[in-house]
């Protein structure tokens, strides 16, 4: 199917940019020519199986309890928009704006968020104040990965001023309810790694350049805390994803249209 595809494009005299492509992808691809490079990981897991071991899992599960202590829950929301607390969807849109007015003055890179649309496809988990019922501490949405039958935990918002361990508690809460459910594929979507992987199909000289440019953007970007917090969740396993460029000869293009 590759082939085929690259083929196709070929006769219309265009390239080719694989985004956070498979490794099968990428293999394939260098057969045609392609390079690629490894320069993001996906994190994934089986709800049903999942059981967190050694030292990253006993400091989740400190976290856990010591929110359940005081009170704190996670909340798992109805699948159905209609059933949706009014509460709920004033607390999440003013925990988004905020989120998004803080993000504003980072280097974070965001995705576009918009709660509502297609709101009967996603699944919201929260952990509330509970202290104030209008107030979301930690927000994680989920979006529906058909082909697996399973979800990606696509965005993952804290309030400034909620404790330590809201999110991951968010999370264990998602995972929990969806292994309950009997789904068996969980993913946090493919994140850029803090050091660039294999590279295939790639010169010498062109490989060098390639990982000391993404070594630099790596450390600016900040991406590292991101890849700690799900290394904590001990989700895996990782599997690798790369930048796909065909042709070959157009690395700087292909570089220049992904950025």
């Amino acid at each position: 199917v590759v082939h085929e595809f690259l083929d196709s494009r070929a006769a219309l005299r265009r390239g080719v940019v694989g985004f956070c492509a498979s490794e099968a992808f990428a293999r394939a691809a260098a057969e045609k020519g392609a390079a690629a490079a490894q320069i993001t990981g996906e994190p994934e897991l089986d709800p049903v199986s999942y059981e967190p071991v050694g030292g990253s899992a006993k400091k989740l599960r400190v976290y856990a309890r010591r929110l359940m202590r005081s009170g704190v829950t996670g909340t798992v929301l109805p699948a159905d928009p209609a059933q949706l607390p009014h509460e709920f969807r004033r607390a999440a849109e003013t925990l988004v704006a905020e989120w998004m007015e803080r993000s504003r003055h980072t280097q974070a890179h965001i995705l576009e968020i918009d709660l509502w649309r297609r709101a009967g496809e996603k699944r919201f988990f929260a952990v509330f104040d509970p202290k104030s019922s209008d107030t979301i501490w930690s927000l994680l949405v989920a979006h529906p990965v058909y082909g697996n039958e399973g979800w990606h935990f696509c965005h993952l918002m804290r309030h400034p001023d909620a404790p330590k361990g809201v999110n991951e508690l968010v999370v264990l809460t998602a995972i929990e309810a969806l292994g309950d459910e009997g789904v068996r594929y969980a993913t946090f979507g493919p994140y850029a790694v803090p050091e660039a992987g294999e590279f295939i199909g790639f010169g010498r000289l062109a490989e060098r350049i390639v990982r000391r440019l993404y070594g630099i953007a790596a450390k600016r970007i900040g991406y590292g805390s991101s890849v700690e917090f799900y290394r904590k969740i001990v989700s895996g396993p990782w599997q690798p994803r790369f930048l796909v460029i065909w042709p070959r000869r157009s690395l700087v293009r292909g570089f220049y249209t992904m950025t």
